[in-house]
Formats: C-alpha cells, structure tokens, sequence
C-alpha cells in the first residue's frame, strides 16, 4: 500500500520539483549527445586582431596560439582570426564546418591555398547562402583532400560575446546532428508556447498581474531562443543584411531581462521579500531604457555587457530578497506564498546556474559548454519551476474559488428554503387568521347568549366541526411533508365508502356516481377517503350551485398494472378558474376563491396521499368544465 505523506495546505509536494530537473539534464544530455558525431578539427588556434583592420595576408604572417573547445572572449570589441586544421580521415570529398553559436554578427571564411579569393561570409547581418548546407547554425561546405592538415581561416566579428565552435562533419552525420539538435529545439519551443497559452488562460480569467508577467517573460524568451539560435535569418531574410535582424535579436536579449525583473519583483513582493533588495530591483530595471538607446544608436555592446552585468545582479538580489521572505507567510496567505524554505531554494538554484551560464560571457579565460546551452537551460529551468510553482498556486486558487463558490450556492439554497417556509408560516397564520375567524364569532355569539336557540346551537357545533377539520387538515400536510404517513392497504368496500360519502352532504342529489364494481378493490381507506371527500368538497364549493356535480369510476391500466380511474367533473361557478399549475400547491387558492371559506389545503392533500398511494391526479380546467383525474393502484 502506498504511503501518503501529509503536508501543509497550500505548499507544493517536492515530487514535481524533483521530476522537473531530472527532466532538464536529461533534455541537457540528450542535446548533448545529439551532436555526439565525428568531428574532423583537428586543432583551432586564434589571433586577436585588436585594431580590426588586420588583411588575410597579414594574419598568414603571424602564428597562432593553439586551443582546444570553445573560444571565449567575453564582450570583446577586437576581431578574432581563427585557423582550424582538419584531418584527413574523411571519405567524403567534402566536409561541412559547422559554427556555433547562432548569435554572431559575422563570420568569415578564408583558404589560404586561394588568399586573393573574396571570402565567403556567414552570420545574423549575412543571409544564408545559395547552395550552402540548410542549417539553423552558420556552415561553410569545403573540399576535402588527401592532405594531412588541411587548413582554413575563419574571421569572427561581433557586437555579442566573442563564443566560439568550430566542428567539422560529413554531410551525412551533419544531417543528423542538425535533426536531433532541432528535435530537442521544438520540444522547447512546445514548452514555451504551452506556458504562455496557460499563463493567458490564468491572466485572462483571474487578472492575476503576476501570472501575466510571466506571460510576458515567456514570450520574450520565446522571442529570443528563436532570434538566437538561428530561425530569424530563414524567417527575416531580408532584415539580416541591413542589421535589423541583428538589432531586433539585442532588443528581445535586453527586454527578456526586463520582463524577468518585473515578474520577480511582483513574485518577490508578494511573498513580503526583503524591501530594499526590491527597491534594488527596481533599480537595475530603470537600466532598460539606456539599453535601447544604445541599442538605436548602433553601440549595441556597451548595451548587451550592461544587461549581462544586470542579468548577475538580478540573481543576486532576488536571491538576497527570498531569504527575508517571513517564515510563516504560507500559512499567512496559503493562495499566493509559499514556504520560505522552497523560495529560497528555487532563488539558489537559478542564481548558481546564471553564474555558471554567464561566466562564458563575461571572463575571457573560461570556457565550455554551458556557454551554448545555458541560455537554453537556464531558461528551461526557471521557466518550469517557476511554471510549477504558479500552476500550483493557480490550483489552490480554483479549489478556493470552488469551495467558496459551493459555500455561496449552499448559503442561497438554505437562505431560498427559509424564505419558502417563511412564506409558508406567513400564509398558515393568514389562512388560520381568516378561517377561524368566523367559527370563533359564532361560538362567542353562543355563549353570550343567555338561552341559546336550537338553531345557534347547530351553528356552534357546525363552527366546531369546521375548527376540527381544519386542524385535521394541517396535521395531515405536516404528516405528508415530514413523511410519517403510515399506509396500510387492506380490502375496501367502494359502495359503501361512496355511499357514506353522499350521505355527508346537504344535498346529496347533486352528486352524480357513476361507479362499476371493484369487488377486490384494496387500498388505505383513511387516505382514500382524505382524497374522494376533499376532491368532492372542493367540486360543491367552487360549482355552479344549479349544475349537477359528476363523479365516474372506472378501471383503467397503466404501464401494466391495473388501476382505478376516478374523474369528478363540474361547471365552474362564481369563483372562476384557478391555475392548474398552481392548484395543487399547499395554501394556494384562486383570486375568485377569497370570498369562500377555505384553507387551501384540500387539493394538495389530495395529491400527497394519492402519492401516497402509489398513483397520481391532475387537473383540467376550461371555460366550460372543470376535471380532476384521479388514478390509484389496486
């Protein structure tokens, strides 16, 4: 059996955190073993041009200085000329070099068995060129000979960071380098566009401001992994040679730190972070629009070293904010903060992969491969953590919403039933008011009187009866609503109950029956009797008193089982037609039927018991007559 582990409502489980970063490094390893191909560089060595103004002739003069990996330069504003040395164990007549990373303004390739040749140019300010490779990355296609040590020239130039790679592939394992390197690009672009779909569902339904800004720092680093890594100069062809694609690329760098500050402060400040690591925040943000001056004014790196120093303190001060983060603010505010001990955690995390990431831009003297794929992992990283974190947030905020939601709706149900049975109270004590009222007149004139007539006694003891049949009434709809109505079903003598019936009534010739013999008829005779009598009073009540009233029994199925079918019909009188929609709800009574005595509750007994009963009645009223269809199981 699986152990549940109980934590605080509110705070996310380490699980999903723990499947995020394994997730990372296993796309960080996959992209490396991607290109994990036969590269034919033998050697790479470099000279830096400081002037800028050095010929390919001059640089054939002077002698390079060997390295091995990447060459990493910082933001340097020198030229740097780099001479890569291929081996001869290729079967291919051809070999493609290939160039890394994306991001540089231009490169240049010399052979210097044909010095005098124009040099073949690559880059974000170059479109790709004719014939060449179709590839994401910059390659140059050279002939292969037998030579060992065949040797060419490359020229780097650079408003970025001077990073470097030079590999050298058949154009086969080239192929395949480039497909899975692309595989793993869309896997991350998929990412980012799924978050930024998410985050505008949240920012659209719950005008969250945080939610938002991450919207909007996810579409910046969308902008830019794509400007960066190589579909801009396929998408924008025509925006490369006049340098816009170039200045479009440095805007999303220097605007994806932008939007990473206003998420981190609206973040940090909701957890009640350190104020003054905030106002710092702040601070390096009013940087930003220096940056696009330079970027507008073609001094693009003053701006882009100005933003890698920002992006360092960036880290550093969320970092240094998060841990003054209350230790119990996510039991304050369980909707909106989370532990302290995870913020800082996730702070930490994030500031050690930006110092790993921007040491390749920043010190000279290191290299390596985080200097291609940091940027990647970086922002995979803090994307997905920071995604999990509001996914969460967004859960408890919709299981909130819910639960307040279903409290509001319980609250309007309990509040809807008490207002029907203040109702219901309102009109029992109307109703009583109004039908006791005239028997309590008369039982008061009889017991003013000294020696009461014969006559004033029958009319007392008529107003007791009616007092009784009332509180009958009452006790019986409390009986049917409450449900403890007993029903006991035993044989019963129709003739006689119709004839008992009859007999109750002053005039009992006005009551047609028309009835077959139900010789094994059963059912509850006190409920039965509830029923007929009070259809039959109501029908002599509310008639034409010059029309007769008929009342017709009959056997009649229904869905297979034998029933019976009483039908009272007459001639409505003075008090017009009720509702039939209405008729039967307890204490209704039609406009016309205020001038008689009446509790309104005679019909809706009438439909409780034979519910009761097993069976059903509804009402049929028109102009010329009024029907009551009764039918009951036997």
């Amino acid at each position: 059996m699986a152990m549940s582990i109980k934590q605080t409502p509110g705070v996310p489980s380490r699980t999903w955190l723990w499947r995020g970063f394994v997730l990372g490094w296993l796309w960080l390893g996959c992209s490396l073993f991607a290109t994990a191909q036969e590269n034919h560089v033998r050697e790479t060595a470099c000279i830096e041009d400081a002037t800028g103004k050095m010929s390919f002739a001059e640089v054939l003069q002077i002698a390079p200085q060997p390295y091995s990996g990447f060459l990493t330069r910082g933001y340097s504003p020198s030229t740097w000329w780099v001479r890569v040395t291929l081996d001869s164990a290729a079967s291919t007549p051809e070999l493609v070099l290939r160039i890394r990373p994306q991001f540089l303004d231009e490169v240049a390739l010399f052979d210097p068995l044909h010095p005098t040749a124009p040099p073949i140019f690559e880059g974000d300010r170059h479109e790709p060129q004719a014939g060449e490779f179709s590839s994401l990355t910059h390659t140059f296609t050279v002939p292969q000979t037998d030579v060992d040590g065949r040797q060419y020239w490359l020229r780097i130039r650079s408003t970025s960071s001077i990073l470097l790679e030079v590999k050298a592939y058949t154009l086969h394992d080239l192929e395949s380098v480039d497909r899975k390197a692309e595989f793993f690009y869309d896997l991350y672009i998929g990412f980012l566009g799924c978050s930024i779909l998410w985050a505008a569902v949240i920012t659209l339904s719950r005008r969250d401001p945080i939610t938002g800004a991450f919207m909007a720092m996810q579409i910046c680093q969308l902008s830019q992994f794509m400007l960066l890594f190589g579909y801009g100069r396929f998408w924008l062809p025509g925006w490369a040679a006049s340098g816009a694609l170039d200045r479009v690329t440095n805007l999303c760098v220097v605007s994806m730190t932008s939007s990473g500050i206003i998420f981190y402060y609206l973040f940090m400040r909701a957890h009640q972070a350190r104020p003054w690591a905030l106002r710092l925040l702040l601070g390096v943000l009013a940087l930003y629009p220096l940056e696009l001056v330079w970027i507008f004014t073609g001094h693009a790196r003053p701006a882009l070293h100005v933003n890698m120093t920002c992006v360092l303190l960036v880290g550093l001060l969320t970092f240094n904010a998060s841990l003054g983060i209350p230790a119990r603010i996510h039991l304050q505010r369980p909707l909106e903060c989370f532990p302290r001990r995870l913020i800082v955690a996730v702070f930490a995390l994030m500031f050690g992969l930006l110092i790993a990431l921007l040491q390749s831009f920043l010190i000279p003297s290191w290299s390596g491969n985080s200097a291609l794929y940091g940027l990647g992992m970086h922002g995979f990283t803090s994307g997905l953590v920071m995604w999990g974190l509001l996914h969460w947030r967004a859960l408890n905020a919709e299981r909130f919403h819910s639960r307040k939601t279903y409290q509001a709706g319980l609250l309007r149900r309990q509040l809807h039933s008490q207002r029907i049975k203040n109702e219901e109270q309102q009109q029992f004590v109307s109703m009583l008011a109004h039908e006791l009222k005239t028997p309590l007149s008369v039982l008061r004139l009889s017991l003013d009187s000294d020696a009461p007539s014969p006559r004033m006694r029958e009319f007392a003891d008529q107003a007791i009866l009616d007092m009784a049949g009332i509180i009958d009434r009452c006790a019986r709809a409390v009986e049917i609503e409450s449900g403890q109505s007993v029903v006991q079903i035993a044989p019963c003598d129709l003739r006689a109950e119709l004839d008992q019936l009859r007999s109750r009534f002053a005039d009992p010739q006005r009551l047609v029956i028309t009835a077959a013999d139900f010789p094994d008829f059963q059912t509850d005779s006190g409920l039965f009797r509830v029923i007929v009598s009070n259809l039959v009073d109501n029908a002599l009540k509310y008639a034409d008193p010059t029309q007769p009233i008929t009342l017709d029994l009959v056997q009649e199925e229904r869905g297979g089982q034998r029933g019976l079918a009483l039908t009272i019909a007459n001639v409505p009188g003075a008090a017009g037609l009720p509702d039939p929609k209405k008729i039967f709800d307890k204490y209704y009574r039609s406009p016309g039927a205020h001038r008689l005595a009446g509790a309104g509750l005679g019909l809706f007994l009438v439909r409780g018991c034979s519910k009761l009963l097993g069976g059903g009645v509804d009402c049929l009223a028109a102009a010329e007559r009024i029907t009551f269809r009764l039918w009951l199981p036997y």
